[in-house]
């Protein structure tokens, strides 16, 4: 197939599925090096007291920050196709004017 001269070939958009596993892994990620590395750094250095092994509180801050960081992250993916459809819909009202 040919293009014409005016005519860009359109971008492939990205599937919704490979977009919430990146949300997905960025949110793990981020919450495990906030509650297990980040908690392992600051026994180590002696800037807070260890816990006691059966009263771990990392596990439900992991929890606790992936969800909040879920829900941050989709609400800014919200926002920015939100943003970007009002965009190209100013983009097409200039070209019929």
């Amino acid at each position: 197939m040919e293009l014409v001269e005016n005519e860009l070939p359109q971008p492939v958009r990205p599937k919704t599925a490979t977009v919430l596993g990146l949300i997905t892994a960025t949110a793990l990620a981020l919450s495990w090096l906030g509650s297990y590395a980040l908690s392992n750094v600051l026994v180590t250095a002696g800037l807070i007291a260890a816990w006691p092994p059966d009263h771990d509180p990392r596990p439900l801050r992991m929890g606790i920050s992936f969800a909040c960081l879920m829900v941050l992250l989709l609400l800014l993916a919200g926002v920015a196709r939100y943003s970007s459809s009002r965009q190209l819909k100013r983009i097409d009202g200039m070209e019929k004017e």
